[in-house]
């Protein structure tokens, strides 16, 4: 559980800092006020970057040059520190309990978190490249190997990229090319393996939490299209080498692969509604959090950014429902209508800590 956060210099929060008491935290405020930036370093600070930005630097306060973030994580009754220092022109700094890691990679799923906010429709409506990024992102949490193997997959693809892309028909170098197809093998083998349990996992719980929120006769179904489901590797290579030398780049692989969401065998980017795709956004992150909550020893953390003003007082209650049974963690939520929101969390029976952000902050008691 996070007890305290001090933010320095991260997005407009020059010096801020806050306490937790318990597993409920609204953080309430007009839009600007910083809200959704508090959750982004908290999400910061348990996988070492923001969920919004690729770059550290847009974090940075205006005219600043660094950035400091440490909370203070209750774990197995122990109050641990995890602290990350950002500085212009410098690596970045992250340590835990007081001790630098040597690789970022290593703090990822040390801290369970996952965010979800209004704009992670794209999950469901967008390209594949957003449902590979959502299995990816569970993956590394839940298996600390997955993260080395994806990232040796994309290093050895960004390899044959730059070699293909001036192979030459004639006099192309067949020796290189096939060392980084034998070294794609196995990590590309991990990957599709890991990913295509975590679907199986996740349908049954996608499916139970969804009719939970929507009560609706829709049911989803989840299926986890690969190259590496057709054929073995070197079958596949042999299939498509032509076509990726004529190409000049990499055709087949898990940077290829997507998760296909349907109702009924109809994709639900085509014929689901805007009701029916946020809840079934809400259904495979809570689902992607429940299996986190189950294979990990620490409790994690859900951050919901502006969820309240996008749902109906129905699938809200039903959230707040499943939420109160305590399987995923300490949940932040945010929400620029403090009466609404009060409101609601009191007539859920839930006791939570409030934050104002309007200048100055409170903490209040919201036992129903």
């Amino acid at each position: 559980m996070l007890r305290e956060i001090e933010l320095i210099n991260y997005r407009n929060h020059e010096e801020s800092s806050f306490q937790f008491t318990r597993p409920f935290v609204l953080v309430n405020g007009p839009n600007g006020s910083g809200k959704t930036n508090l959750l982004d370093a908290i999400y910061f600070l348990c996988i070492t970057k923001s969920y919004f930005q690729r770059s550290d630097l847009p974090l940075m306060r205006h005219q600043s040059a660094f950035i400091r973030l440490k909370g203070i994580f209750t774990i197995d009754k122990a109050d641990i520190p995890v602290q990350s220092i950002v500085e212009l022109g410098k690596k970045k700094i992250f340590s835990f309990d007081g001790v630098p890691y040597e690789k970022l990679s290593e703090h990822v799923g040390r801290l369970p978190v996952a965010m979800i906010t209004p704009d992670d429709t794209r999950l469901i409506q967008q390209y594949p490249e957003e449902r590979r990024r959502f299995m990816d992102a569970s993956l590394s949490q839940n298996h600390p190997d997955y993260l080395h193997h994806l990232q040796s997959c994309l290093r050895l693809i960004v390899q044959k990229n730059a070699l293909l892309k001036s192979w030459d028909m004639r006099y192309g170098n067949h020796g290189v090319l096939d060392a980084i197809n034998q070294q794609l093998e196995l990590p590309m083998a991990a990957v599709y393996s890991s990913r295509k349990e975590f679907v199986a996992q996740l349908q049954p719980l996608v499916q139970r939490i969804y009719a939970r929120l929507s009560g609706g006769k829709e049911v989803p179904e989840l299926e986890y299209q690969s190259d590496l489901s057709t054929n073995d590797w070197s079958t596949i290579l042999k299939h498509h080498a032509g076509e990726e030398q004529r190409a000049g780049r990499t055709l087949v692989g898990i940077h290829r692969d997507d998760l296909v969401l349907t109702f009924d065998g109809h994709p639900v980017k085509q014929v689901g509604s805007q009701g029916q795709i946020k809840t079934l956004l809400l259904a495979m992150k809570l689902a992607a959090m429940e299996l986190l909550s189950t294979t990990g020893a620490i409790e994690p953390i859900l951050l919901l950014d502006d969820i309240m003003e996008k749902l109906d007082r129905n699938r809200m209650n039903a959230l707040l429902g499943l939420l109160a049974e305590g399987k995923y963690g300490q949940v932040f939520i945010t929400d620029a209508d403090a009466a609404r929101s009060e409101n609601v969390m009191r007539a859920s029976g839930l006791s939570f800590d409030q934050i104002l952000m309007e200048g100055r902050v409170e903490r209040l008691s919201g036992n129903a």
